[in-house]
């Protein structure tokens, strides 16, 4: 099995895409970790952080 994905085209125009189970849970695991980045800059702009001294 090919780990690059297949593009399917209906009309010349992107229809849908087949990829395997590996690259799925990998690229929906890279995207939650970017939301949580995302949030967590958010929170910073907003100054809605907390401080723990060590």
């Amino acid at each position: 099995m090919s780990n690059e994905p297949i593009y399917i085209t209906k009309n010349r125009c992107g229809d849908m895409v087949i990829m395997s189970m590996e690259i799925y849970e990998n690229t929906m695991r890279r995207l939650a970790i970017y939301e949580d980045i995302e949030l967590s800059e958010s929170q910073i702009e907003n100054g809605q952080i907390k401080y723990k001294k060590l």
